[in-house]
């Protein structure tokens, strides 16, 4: 669990921000918390652990009232690449700042349930006029693609001024004044 943390620059040489490959992972929360820069290729990462895929064993992966601004990922990054057999994953109250990612394009990712997230140039998190077969979008009704309009998220002030998401709750709750 990820819980009321600001982290910066959270890059590895292999690019995954939170990476299981070899084991169970049974739950995953990121709650109140921004990312900043954490991420270079995949975001959350938890491959099919040997033995225990398959066994009725579930990953569930909770995003909530959360802040990523990801400028250093790239188009073929994932916010969420869970290949384990049975999982479920949730992305609510969430803003999301200038990262080219798609959420995910694993055949084995169920796709999330989505609620109340905000897309500022985050073009490939919700679908696009011609979506790409295989990715999984935020197709709820209720995301928006409102500029948050920071203070100053160069220099890691992710303070918003913008009334609606304020309103809305959408971000970590430290940035909503």
């Amino acid at each position: 669990k990820v819980d009321d943390c600001v982290i910066t620059n959270g890059l590895t040489s292999g690019g995954d921000f939170i990476d299981f490959r070899l084991t169970y992972v049974a739950s995953i929360a990121l709650t109140n918390s921004t990312f900043n820069n954490s991420s270079s290729r995949d975001f959350i990462r938890v491959d099919a652990g040997a033995g225990n895929s398959g066994t009725g064993l579930n990953t569930d992966v909770l995003i909530n009232a959360c802040t990523i601004s990801n400028k250093s990922m790239t188009a073929t990054g994932r916010i969420l690449y869970v290949r384990f057999n049975s999982n479920t994953s949730t992305v609510t109250n969430t803003l999301f700042a200038d990262t080219v990612a798609i959420y995910t394009n694993q055949s084995s990712t169920t796709a999330p349930t989505f609620s109340n997230n905000n897309y500022f140039n985050s073009p490939n998190l919700f679908p696009p006029a011609t979506p790409v077969s295989g990715v999984k979008y935020d197709t709820s009704t209720n995301l928006t693609k409102l500029d948050p309009d920071f203070v100053d998220s160069a220099n890691g002030d992710f303070t918003v001024q913008n009334n609606t998401l304020i309103d809305n709750k959408v971000g970590d709750p430290r940035w909503l004044k």
